[in-house]
């Protein structure tokens, strides 16, 4: 901790250790405050988290739930795709700015309504996100010299929002005086930190088993959620917040210290170094680590043509069935992906051509027997369909394609039904969910009462 004392010139004749109220004490205290602001912090939150939920809303809808992954193609569309840039981004600010907004209201010696910590925490993003990238990698070089170094800058750093929202103390400045503010109180600091940390956790989990015993699942982890970031979260910063003007209030003479920064400026630096490294240090370890599989890479026009690849994944066999389940889970994943596939192309020549089936016989096609020659075991050749849209450059296959497991495919009076059998156990209840003719199927189409 001697490193502190480097950074300030005439501070040497005052003791460093002030006593702190007891924790019940700052709890009371705290409970007041939070009392008073809760519905400022509560729409100060609400507005980022608002926007964070139609945001995840949006791309939830655009997810195809059967297949796991986006609806294909959807991406692709520029439109589309500048929207959820431009819309992500929007979040992303909101996340910062309401991040600003929670400390400015806290910080503040009165109460306000949330607009108002809106509008006077905006021209401090800039030097918010600042302190927060240097807090990051100073506390990142303190964690790779041990655990110890790590957990002392970061408790010792804690005050540092405070004091840049409450002294206008900016940057490595605002790191130097929060750590001028707890030395001499380290222990006193970690022990109030930790019992409210205790204290909360013991909350939650009594909150847990009351909202459990009433509520079907997944309620109560919801609520929980939603308490803990509405209600947890910002008590946890009144409640440090009470800490910290405690600290300035018995040590004044920080304030008029002269701060030297030099050591964050060091620590930054490193934690920049480590911070770039880090990847490095992973990926030569990762081979030590990861499984021996061996994944596709995807053609690049097949990609935007909507292709398909007639490679599956390979997985190194073993004796003790975990491979094996694998392997199934691994074709059961292209399966799904070429189902969901070939659906939204027929959605997309269906909308665009009522009749396209018109001509076909009726009855299932398969993929163990091709019907257009080659490969191409459908009776209708997509790319020719006259639409502007996706394009089956490669009928798919089912990857085992046996007369078990394998695609089928029927058509009659412009609506359709694709099916295929999973081998993977785990994926047995997407047959009965899609409310087809046969549970042991996974169906999609229009009627999926076709085949028979």
């Amino acid at each position: 901790m001697s490193f502190a004392s480097s950074h300030t010139i005439g501070v040497s004749k005052h003791s460093d250790h002030v006593a702190l109220s007891s924790p019940f004490s700052l709890l009371a205290e705290s409970l007041r405050l939070y009392g008073q602001r809760f519905f400022t912090f509560l729409f100060i939150l609400g507005i980022p988290a608002l926007f964070l939920f139609v945001f995840a809303m949006g791309i939830f809808g655009m997810a195809d739930s059967e297949a796991g992954r986006l609806t294909p193609g959807v991406l692709f569309s520029p439109a589309v795709f500048l929207g959820v840039v431009v819309f992500g981004a929007v979040v992303i600010f909101l996340q910062i700015w309401g991040g600003a907004a929670i400390l400015y209201a806290v910080s503040s010696d009165r109460s306000e309504f949330f607009w108002t910590a809106y509008l006077k925490s905006f021209p401090k993003i800039g030097s918010y996100v600042w302190i927060f990238i240097a807090f990051y990698l100073v506390a990142l070089a303190g964690f790779t010299f041990l655990i110890i170094p790590g957990v002392f800058l970061v408790v010792s750093m804690s005050f540092a929002f405070f004091v840049f929202f409450t002294d206008e103390v900016k940057g490595f400045g605002a790191l130097a005086e929060s750590v001028r503010y707890a030395r001499g109180n380290f222990w006193g600091i970690l022990f109030r930190v930790f019992f409210g940390i205790l204290l909360g956790g013991a909350f939650l989990v009594i909150l847990r088993f009351l909202l459990s015993s009433f509520l079907v699942s997944p309620l109560p982890s919801v609520l929980l959620n939603l308490f803990s970031f509405f209600v947890l979260f910002p008590f946890g910063l009144v409640y440090l917040s009470r800490i910290f003007m405690e600290l300035r209030s018995r040590k004044p003479w920080v304030r008029e210290g002269i701060v030297r920064d030099q050591f964050f400026i060091l620590a930054t630096f490193i934690g920049v170094i480590i911070f770039i490294a880090s990847p490095f240090l992973v990926a030569r370890g990762a081979p030590r680590i990861l499984p021996t599989l061996r994944f596709d890479v995807f053609n690049i026009q097949e990609l935007f043509a909507l292709g398909f690849s007639e490679k599956t994944t390979s997985v190194r066999s073993g004796p003790d069935g975990e491979d094996l389940l694998l392997l199934q889970s691994s074709r059961d994943e292209k399966r799904l992906s070429d189902i969901s596939t070939l659906s939204f192309v027929f959605d997309s020549v269906a909308s665009k051509n009522s009749s396209f089936c018109s001509g076909i016989r009726e009855g299932a096609f398969k993929s163990t027997a091709p019907s257009g020659g080659g490969t191409n075991w459908l009776p209708i050749d997509l790319a020719r369909e006259g639409i502007q849209g996706p394009v089956v450059t490669h009928t798919p296959r089912d990857p085992v394609n046996t007369s078990r497991y394998h695609y089928a495919f029927a058509c009659s009076k412009g609506k359709y039904e694709i099916n295929t059998r999973l081998e993977n156990a785990d994926n047995a209840p997407k047959g009965s969910a899609d409310r087809g003719s046969d549970e042991g199927l996974f169906e999609v189409g229009t009627d999926l009462f076709l085949i028979p």
